[in-house]
């Protein structure tokens, strides 16, 4: 092959991207002649076997979109709306539930929803996650409070012995975690105008706004619940401690000696997983704080080293604000370092939602309510702090700062 042909196929392949089309060979034909054709084939079928593989995958990321013969969780939602529709109604048996007229929404669209939800949201994306097939879960573990008499991990006592001589027996002390499903209910009013003339815009309606409005709801829980009807939080935990202010602590401040007494709180074990939790209002301080008597600050906004660490960090450790932190710059609790590993969550097995609508809610209005429903259950897994061999600094994952007032 001369370099006239060489060059030649160089700037065709290029033009058409190594996509030998019709048009490509129309043109190769009229310069050369047919007889080029089978030579053209040999030498470039790793070329076609490359296309081919583009070809497969693109059809492949089309089967992707099309989840259980719905074109997005917006025609997902269509389909429910009209599920007398044989052509619905055929769609929807697989998903169906017990409850008429209620529907499993299909795993894909539900990890999208949760992708939204879980983006910012470090207590989900770092806790310990247990599945279940039914409503409840009970999770055993060590009840591990004392090492003053040597005790740890719920009563396991190591000795040393001389040779003949036998250790004295230790019981296992066991805990068990009960974890029980509840509903976490979210309303979405859509107007059936949208509905009808935009199904493609309420596949972002639903899974970005519900995905944050789900993030929102269980930042609050994690941090605040009750344990009744809802997941346990972290302030409500009997596991807390409080670490003390510096002697003398002007009111409503942050000083460095508060961020490394919350620190020595934390078990070894918890150091490299702690996050740091603030208000609104504490924002100020914390960002204006120094280390000891230095000029070199504790807290480090993102991107600041060179774009090397992606979040707010504060003595080192990621640094999150939250608009559900309830106590006031200076009162107890204003500032809270967790490991949020040490915080277990229940999930329906597969993470499933159920899915169901109404044109009756709003019917005066001309919208059309959706509500998804997703059972979830948490807590912490520690049941108490623990105090040390020695003196009577107590550890814990979870430490609040104490009042400055």
């Amino acid at each position: 092959m001369n370099e006239e042909i060489k060059k030649f196929l160089e700037d065709l392949l290029k033009e058409y991207d190594g996509a030998l089309t019709a048009d490509a060979q129309e043109k190769m034909l009229e310069k050369f002649g047919s007889s080029l054709t089978d030579e053209l084939i040999k030498k470039y079928e790793d070329k076609f076997g490359k296309i081919e593989e583009m070809i497969t995958a693109a059809d492949e990321k089309k089967k992707d979109k099309e989840v259980m013969g719905f074109k997005g969780i917006g025609d997902f939602a269509n389909a429910v709306m009209h599920n007398r529709v044989d052509t619905n109604a055929n769609r929807l048996k697989t998903l169906e539930t017990s409850v008429a007229g209620e529907y499993i929404i299909p795993p894909d669209y539900v990890n999208s929803i949760m992708s939204v939800a879980l983006e910012a949201n470090p207590f989900f994306r770092m806790a310990q996650q247990f599945r279940t097939s039914g409503n409840a879960l009970n999770v055993p573990y060590f009840k591990d409070k004392d090492h003053t008499s040597g005790n740890v991990f719920g009563g396991i006592v190591m000795y040393w012995v001389e040779e003949g001589e036998a250790p004295t027996a230790s019981d296992l002390k066991l805990g068990g975690m009960n974890l029980r499903l509840h509903d976490l209910l979210g309303i979405i009013p859509v107007t059936n105008d949208f509905l009808e003339d935009s199904p493609m815009n309420v596949n972002t309606l639903i899974n970005n706004r519900f995905g944050q409005a789900l993030d929102f709801m269980m930042e609050d829980v994690f941090i605040n619940g009750s344990g009744v009807g809802k997941p346990l939080g972290i302030v409500n935990s009997p596991a807390i401690v409080t670490a003390a202010k510096k002697t003398s602590q002007s009111a409503d401040t942050i000083v460095s000696e508060n961020l490394t007494q919350m620190v020595s709180h934390l078990p070894k074990s918890s150091r490299r997983n702690a996050i740091f939790i603030y208000g609104s209002d504490t924002y100020t301080p914390i960002v204006n704080c120094k280390l000891g008597e230095s000029d070199f600050p504790a807290f480090i906004p993102a991107g600041m080293l060179r774009n090397s660490q992606p979040i707010d960090t504060l003595l080192g450790r990621p640094a999150y604000e939250s608009e559900h932190i309830t106590a006031a710059l200076g009162d107890e609790g204003d500032l809270l370092l967790v490991d949020p590993t040490q915080y277990a969550v229940l999930t329906k097995s597969g993470l499933t939602g159920k899915f169901d609508s109404s044109m009756h809610l709003y019917f005066d209005s001309n919208r059309t309510a959706f509500r998804i429903v997703f059972r979830i259950d948490g807590q912490p897994t520690w049941d108490t702090y623990v105090t040390p061999a020695q003196g009577t600094h107590y550890k814990s994952p979870i430490v609040k700062l104490a009042a400055r007032a």
